[in-house]
């Protein structure tokens, strides 16, 4: 597959008999870093949600005693969120009967999925089903 025009990622693609289909970005999750607990709770990771929102509240009062020490602490807890969010979600894809059969690169979730799709029909219709 070519693509041209802008820069290819790698994707874990997760399926549930090859029809539920799920494409993880490997690597950074920027929703997750500015988000964190929130974006957890929206993909029902509640334990994430939980102690993304207590930190929340917990460093915004601690910004008011020392401004500059509460900054780092909230950018390391971003990027905790933003670098393991999309390990949390494929684990819990997991947990849901999901299986991680592939990972492909492609320039977006949506190519990552038609692609996958593609080599899936391609070896059904190899295999004779």
């Amino acid at each position: 597959m070519v693509i041209l025009g802008g820069s290819m990622h790698s994707w874990k693609l997760y399926s549930v008999n090859g029809k539920s289909i799920v494409a993880l970005k490997e690597g950074m999750n920027w929703f997750a870093f500015f988000f964190g607990g929130a974006w957890a709770f929206f993909h029902r990771l509640y334990w994430q949600g939980a102690v993304g929102v207590l930190l929340a509240i917990l460093l915004n009062g601690f910004l008011e005693f020392h401004p500059f020490l509460g900054l780092v602490l909230g950018l390391l807890v971003s990027s905790i969120y933003g670098f393991y969010a999309n390990v949390w979600r494929g684990k819990s894809l997991l947990k849901k009967g999901y299986v991680n059969d592939q990972t492909l690169r492609a320039k977006s979730s949506r190519d990552a999925i038609v692609e996958y799709k593609r080599i899936v029909e391609g070896l059904s219709i190899g295999r004779g089903f």
